[in-house]
């Protein structure tokens, strides 16, 4: 991203609009909130360390976000706020700071690829200067059972999940549930199952091998039945019209079939 493009994007905002920034190179993301008369800042780390993934059992439960501050239209409005801003994500977008994991190799300090950055510099350095600027914001937080992996075997780098895709699910998550109260949560699980069983109807056109169309059908099937009666009739018609993988003709059914009776998970309820 340049800092032209973020700049203009933060001068464009209007009352409810959300902007979000994945700033890589610290393993954080940044969440702008423009309200009546101030902006909500709020950040949160966004692939968390491998120490903490391998050494709990089961999911970690996460919450979101992290810090938030209030800062008032009276400075984000100053001439040179949005662009310093945007010069300073821009930058920690790209640069690689002492946050960075390192090693010992060969009596030198070296860069460690496969462990994750510490988000200090947004969450701590970020959250500081706009706490001069602002005030601490109470927000509504969520919290999410992550089921990340740490899984390495004669490669580079590990495999770890899309940080990017959490990204997505927090901001729309905590968007949805914040503008629509007690019916956010459930119109964002409702928005989950209609894309995933979009994506699922795309994959069908596509050569993917039987496991992965069986484990996209049973996570349909999961969220399907975790709605339950809330699901709308846009959705349950999907139960109807929506067995998927019956559409399926030759190897792809008979491969699924065979795999749903052998792990014991129905293609659908």
């Amino acid at each position: 991203m340049s800092a032209e493009e973020v700049e203009s994007q933060i001068s464009a905002m209007l009352n409810k609009d959300v902007l979000v920034y994945m700033i890589r190179a610290q393993n954080a993301a940044v969440v702008m909130r423009k309200l009546e008369s101030e902006t909500i800042f709020e950040s949160f780390e966004i692939s968390p360390d491998p120490t903490a993934v391998m050494g709990t059992k089961g999911k970690l439960i996460c919450s979101y976000p992290g810090p938030a501050i209030a800062v008032p239209d009276t400075n984000t409005n100053n001439a040179t706020f949005p662009a310093e801003l945007a010069n300073f994500l821009v930058c920690m977008d790209q640069d690689v700071l002492d946050a960075a994991a390192r090693r010992k190799k060969a009596g030198s300090t070296i860069l460690e690829e496969r462990d994750t950055t510490h988000p200090r510099y947004i969450t701590e350095l970020l959250t500081g200067i706009l706490r001069g600027l602002g005030s601490i914001a109470d927000v509504p937080r969520i919290r999410k059972r992550i089921g990340d992996d740490v899984l390495w075997d004669s490669a580079k780098l590990p495999w770890r999940r899309s940080p990017l895709w959490l990204v997505i699910r927090v901001v729309l998550q905590t968007t949805l549930e914040r503008s629509h109260g007690a019916l956010g949560r459930t119109t964002y699980k409702s928005f989950m199952l209609f894309f995933m069983t979009k994506l699922t109807t795309l994959a069908l056109d596509h050569d993917l091998s039987n496991d992965m169309l069986h484990f996209m059908s049973a996570k349909i099937a999961r969220r399907l039945f975790k709605l339950g009666s809330f699901t709308i009739p846009e959705l349950s018609q999907m139960r109807e019209d929506g067995d998927l993988f019956k559409t399926c003709n030759g190897p792809h059914l008979d491969g699924l079939q065979r795999l749903s009776k052998s792990c014991e998970i129905p293609i659908f309820p």
